[in-house]
């Protein structure tokens, strides 16, 4: 009995120093590799209720910031401002109804999270007067909320043709609706029917920076509460936190079942409009450009989209687009990508349109 005490604490201390030696060494190498946290603000008003409508508040320019840090330091990754028309998207020119609308439509990428919007420059060189480009980029949307969009919009006019500007991670998002978070002040999107933090904090048009990193370390010291705040004190708990909501993401089943609503969005699109009226520019996530080819994902939503023989831009191999055109640790593109993006698109999207 005595040596099996002996053993057993041997084995005990043994493994406490290895955990010890590994603690170290990934504190030394990985410190920040699971804790990087980001924080998006937005001036108020902005974001419109997406039960009724799509876009911002209309004629308004709106602020936004990411901020980023590891619980420790934090600093802001872009601090840009856009501009919304007459009936609140990302452009500057104002809806004419008298018009037929060529409508360009997708996630953060489309609306130019992070930098000046390429679309200003897409619709200021554009010279055709019977048509206008409408740009539908919304942040956060995918295929799902789009084909909810284009019904919106279409109250207003007639749509003649759609550009759909695409990537792999807009194929697994749920609608989500808006919903302000009072107590927070800030914007949740309500995706799955639960409850979240907000995903747009508020914040005042001229708050300098200063003040919005306080309010980042702030809310982290909220959101890390109980349990959680200690474990994330080391890298093995925040292994360890990683883990589990990879693990819950897996058992819950979202992403194939998201994928699935979406690709039957994708078909109501197809339906309602006709694939004759409808290209894809499938646009390449930051790590896929940085691997050099699409994920699984991507891959899997390549060939589906092929399989609906509608028109296919291929972005990861005509836009050109390498890692230094992202934001360092944010992954949208910067001012360079989105040059790229709207060379890519002007060349290969709406210079290839056939126009009646």
């Amino acid at each position: 009995m005595k040596g099996l005490r002996t053993n057993t604490l041997t084995i005990i201390i043994s493994f406490s120093i290895a955990l010890l030696f590994i603690e170290i060494f990934c504190q030394s190498f990985f410190a920040d590799k699971f804790y990087n946290k980001r924080f998006l603000f937005i001036t108020k008003p902005s974001l419109l209720d997406q039960n009724k409508s799509f876009g911002y508040n209309k004629d308004s320019i709106v602020r936004e910031i990411a901020v980023y840090g590891n619980g420790k330091n934090f600093y802001i990754a872009y601090d840009s401002s856009f501009i919304t028309n007459n009936i609140g998207l990302v452009q500057k020119k104002p809806f004419d109804p008298r018009k037929k609308f060529i409508v360009i439509i997708g996630d953060s990428f489309t609306q130019g999270q992070g930098a000046t919007p390429w679309f200003y420059q897409l619709e200021d060189n554009w010279k055709n007067n019977e048509y206008q480009l409408i740009n539908l980029g919304i942040i956060g949307t995918g295929i799902e909320q789009w084909k909810d969009a284009l019904q919106w919009f279409s109250n207003f006019g007639e749509i003649k043709q759609i550009i759909i500007c695409c990537i792999a991670d807009d194929w697994i998002r749920p609608r989500w609706y808006a919903c302000e978070n009072v107590e927070h002040n800030g914007l949740a999107f309500n995706r799955y029917g639960d409850n979240h933090l907000p995903i747009l904090y508020f914040i005042e048009k001229n708050s300098d920076n200063s003040a919005i990193l306080k309010r980042a370390n702030d809310i982290a010291d909220f959101s890390d509460r109980g349990i959680k705040k200690y474990l994330k004190k080391f890298f093995l708990g925040r292994f360890a936190h990683h883990v589990f909501l990879q693990y819950k993401l897996l058992y819950n089943n979202y992403n194939e079942i998201d994928f699935s609503k979406n690709k039957t969005s994708f078909d109501q699109i197809i339906s309602a409009y006709g694939a004759k009226n409808i290209t894809v520019l499938h646009l390449p996530q930051k790590e896929e450009v940085i691997q050099g080819g699409y994920s699984e994902l991507g891959t899997k939503s390549k060939e589906f989209i092929l399989s609906r023989h509608i028109p296919y831009i291929d972005g990861l191999a005509l836009c050109k687009l390498n890692k230094g055109d992202f934001h360092r640790d944010d992954d949208h593109p910067n001012a360079s990508g989105y040059k790229k993006i709207y060379d890519c698109f002007s060349k290969n999207a709406l210079g290839n349109l056939r126009l009646e």
